[in-house]
């Protein structure tokens, strides 16, 4: 076990006063506090732990713009079409305080996650909207404007940004295909809430088209009257986190710079 405390010029008061290394901890002159002793070796770790929570929240902040290449890589890129490269996320922890840390890894990715979910999810519930656009096919949407009653098993998502091409809305939102749009005010509009972020796709939703979304079905557009779905009916929602998770995995995979 090595780390490079000393490297950082964080020396013992015994170091310092005693260039031979040796202390009342041992008298042996390559004895070191911080790498042969519990406390020491429990300080250096948890100070790596630190700075690897630090580059694994940059880790999932730069994975939110290379969903671009992402997709364009599994769509156009398996066709043959030139590859888009990805932002690089340097690994600047390794080795920065505890040296040749053995999970290193599986300690940036998870507590980076952690720190990523809890950093968002607080701040992107926060707000409401006075009226939102359910975006959706043209025959979808025109339907739910006869009967003025908007479905959906596993909720409802809307936006508050929605562009002025089809194309634009697809990438802002994830979905293909959205031609028609649908209105929602006033007591309806009051059943939805930001989508919360827990991972790069929620988070590019978010930024890219104002997500909200309604734990509802049947929702009454004149009433505001709803039908809530179930728990588990929110699964959208809930797996977005691994998806996320599993979308940054592949993106370092890729980019040769994941290891545990």
């Amino acid at each position: 076990m090595r780390n490079n405390i000393a490297r950082l010029g964080i020396e013992t008061l015994e170091q310092r006063d005693n260039p031979s290394g040796w202390s009342f901890w041992s008298d042996d002159p390559n004895w070191s506090f911080w790498n042969d002793n519990y406390v020491g070796a429990f300080l250096s770790g948890g100070a790596q732990g630190v700075v690897n929570i630090i580059n694994g929240v940059q880790d999932a902040v730069i994975a939110i713009p290379n969903l671009v290449p992402t997709i364009y890589n599994v769509t156009a890129g398996n066709l043959g079409a030139p590859r888009m490269g990805y932002i690089p996320s340097p690994d600047w922890s390794r080795d920065l305080i505890y040296v040749g840390e053995p999970t290193h890894g599986l300690s940036k990715f998870v507590g980076g996650q952690g720190a990523f979910l809890l950093l968002t999810m607080g701040a992107s519930s926060i707000g409401s909207a006075s009226e939102v656009t359910h975006l959706t096919t043209a025959e979808a949407a025109a339907a739910i404007r006869a009967e003025g009653i908007t479905r959906g098993t596993n909720g409802v998502f809307a936006s508050t940004t929605v562009y002025s091409t089809y194309t634009a809305n697809s990438v802002a939102t994830l979905v293909p295909g959205l031609s028609g749009q649908v209105r929602i005010t006033a007591q309806a509009a009051s059943l939805f809430q930001p989508v919360k972020v827990v991972g790069p796709i929620s988070a590019w939703t978010r930024i890219g088209a104002g997500a909200y979304y309604a734990p509802f079905t049947n929702i009454n557009l004149a009433t505001g009257t709803a039908t809530p779905i179930g728990f588990w009916a929110q699964w959208p929602v809930l797996v977005d986190a691994g998806l996320g998770l599993g979308l940054q995995l592949g993106i370092q995979n890729e980019q040769g710079s994941l290891d545990w």
